[in-house]
């Protein structure tokens, strides 16, 4: 395979790396976010359990009301027992000389009667008062919490139906795009130009890269051209740990490897690129604020762009 044709067989390969490293970014993020939406249910579903526990326990406290002993009670029923014997000893001490003895002492037991009655009666109507209060405080309670209850209700019920739901739809369209997608790139690596262990978006990117700046023209050693070929360029520098392999470490660390993998660097930054612009669309989509046409536009260019890499006859173009 001449030169020009490897640089288009590996550019081929890094799209399809890179388009399928951000379709699993996206579905990645839609997972995280469905996660977030159903440990939102959760927790409303345990404080909608919270409030109507709460309201059951007052409920159960206002049937078992009994009106709280009141000291000021007893105090007045034994002030006013004292006074009316005090007028029963005054009216029999003064009674010689009075003609309505009868009168006096019927007034202190008058007295007497009253300081129990009184008390009792006035106990009865603080009773009444306060468990009307009660009852009172209740019903707004009990309204409040039928509230609350009500609207974290509704809220599950949009965020499973319509949150969930649109964000498990998005899913399933990326991921008959990544299916797609990968099919795809199995076709190319089929042709056998890369040996297996090399088919990865890393040293892919790296071959592309020694090749385009003309460190080498081929992928395998020729000593005929004492062409090093670019694998053993990239074995070499691997055993000399000038470049890392390991994608998500490059991820981590992506700033470092500008300079001696800058294909891939730039490769990366493209999906990245591309993963924040489409994940913002699909927010919007979520929240009604737009519709998803970048999504829609995406999931048809990458399904489009496959099927025209298929239709290149892979077997008849690249394979040896």
């Amino acid at each position: 395979m001449n030169t020009s044709k490897l640089l288009e067989y590996l550019s081929i390969c890094i799209d399809l790396e890179k388009n399928k490293l951000t379709i699993q970014n996206i579905m990645e993020h839609i997972d995280k976010n469905i996660e977030i939406c159903n440990n939102e249910i959760k927790a409303n579903n345990l404080k909608i359990t919270n409030s109507i526990y709460q309201l059951e326990q007052k409920e159960d406290a206002l049937k078992n009301y009994k009106p709280k002993n009141n000291r000021e009670y007893g105090c007045t029923s034994l002030f006013l027992f004292y006074i009316g014997i005090s007028l029963i000893i005054a009216s029999i001490s003064l009674g010689k000389e009075m003609q309505n003895i009868y009168v006096t002492i019927t007034g202190g037991l008058f007295v007497i009667i009253l300081c129990y009655v009184f008390p009792i009666m006035r106990a009865h109507i603080g009773a009444i008062k306060n468990k009307k209060n009660v009852e009172s405080d209740l019903q707004i309670y009990t309204i409040r919490t039928q509230e609350e209850v009500q609207k974290r209700s509704k809220r599950n019920q949009t965020v499973q139906n319509n949150v969930i739901a649109k964000y498990q739809s998005e899913k399933n369209e990326f991921k008959k795009t990544y299916q797609l997608t990968c099919q795809t790139l199995q076709k190319y690596y089929d042709a056998n130009v890369i040996p297996s262990k090399y088919r990865s978006l890393v040293p892919i990117c790296m071959f592309y890269d020694y090749i385009i700046t003309g460190r080498t023209y081929s992928l395998k050693k020729d000593l005929s051209t004492f062409d090093e070929g670019a694998i053993n360029i990239y074995e070499d520098e691997l055993f000399k740990k000038e470049i890392l392999c390991k994608l998500d470490v490059i991820i981590d660390r992506l700033d470092n490897i500008n300079e001696n993998q800058k294909i891939l660097y730039d490769t990366i930054k493209q999906s990245q690129a591309q993963t924040h612009k489409l994940l913002t669309s699909i927010d919007m989509n979520i929240s009604k604020t737009n519709n998803h046409l970048q999504t829609i536009e995406y999931q048809n260019a990458q399904r489009n762009k496959c099927l025209e890499y298929i239709s290149y006859v892979v077997y008849q173009k690249y394979h040896y």
